[in-house]
């Protein structure tokens, strides 16, 4: 509190140095762009709070964060509204829209752009953040996109798509943007080759392969990065309750490390020896003891 300016603008300075020391420190390891979910049941926190009726906790902070498949957390910010301010950094919302500019601000803290490729759902997609990306700084990207973000480019119908069999895909590409835009028929990079996945046939009552584009396959594989983070703080979360709003935050970000540093303790002990691993909840209650008991460390 002492350190706490008389004038500020910033809803989170009371955890401002926690959040700056994490992301100095998880920017030193070396895509997966995505939003995290932060619980709290309490109305202190006003417009901080994201209004959410699809979700089955409608009202929650929203964080978004760039992580790998692995679910280890490389970098992230808290959204606090279209005006949102990170550090000194405004997102520029008059040039792209929210979820352009939340890759973009990402993005800036990856080191060697063109030697990675940037994974993100259609709230982020759009042809000109794809062009953009690989323009500016030569980073590879790959999205999932609305109809309505397709700028004019035709793809076959849905139907006439479904007609041709299930696993079916039509294809668009742009030779002088290096674009490539796929459409692939099931009932929920490059094209080639074609390869084959897994899915449930209700008329053979049966797995059946059904052909794949490599893009999709691609893709599928590497989502679950952000999805895996926030399973693994929800099997252990630390359930701390406080009047105190923005100390849900801080406790968010406290499980993040914890998760982070675990997912390093099991690459570094593999690439060592194979040894018999600690489970996540082993892990921490072993942080736990070195915290509470330091001198038996």
């Amino acid at each position: 509190n002492n350190l706490v300016p008389e004038s500020w603008e910033d809803r989170l300075v009371k955890i401002r140095p926690v959040i700056d020391h994490m992301r100095k420190n998880t920017l030193k390891f070396k895509f997966l762009i995505d939003e995290m979910m932060v619980p709290y049941k309490g109305r202190k926190a006003g417009s901080l709070l994201q209004y959410l009726p699809a979700k089955p906790k409608k009202s929650d902070f929203k964080i978004f964060v760039h992580a790998g498949v692995s679910g280890f957390l490389y970098d992230f910010f808290v959204y606090m509204g279209k005006s949102t301010v990170v550090g000194a950094t405004q997102i520029p919302l008059k040039e792209f829209g929210l979820g352009t500019n939340v890759v973009l601000h990402l993005c800036k803290t990856i080191r060697n752009p063109p030697d990675y490729v940037v994974y993100f759902d259609n709230f982020f997609t759009s042809l000109s953040l794809l062009t953009y990306l690989k323009d500016s700084t030569g980073l590879r990207s790959l999205g999932t996109i609305r109809k309505n973000g397709l700028m004019g480019c035709k793809l076959e119908d849905d139907r006439e798509l479904l007609k041709r069999g299930r696993g079916s895909f039509n294809c668009r590409v742009d030779n002088d943007a290096l674009l490539a835009i796929v459409k692939w028929a099931d009932n929920s990079h490059l094209v080639m080759p074609v390869g084959e996945v897994k899915r449930s046939s209700k008329k053979k009552g049966r797995q059946i392969s059904v052909p794949c584009p490599q893009i999709v396959e691609e893709y599928n594989h590497r989502l679950g990065g952000v999805g895996l983070a926030d399973m693994l703080i929800a099997l252990y979360g630390t359930p701390a309750k406080s009047h105190r709003w923005y100390l849900c935050i801080f406790w968010q970000l406290t499980d993040i490390v914890v998760n982070n540093s675990w997912l390093l303790y099991l690459c570094d002990t593999t690439a060592i020896s194979p040894v018999k691993l600690k489970k996540l909840k082993t892990f921490r209650l072993d942080v736990a003891k070195g915290l509470i008991y330091p001198e038996k460390q």
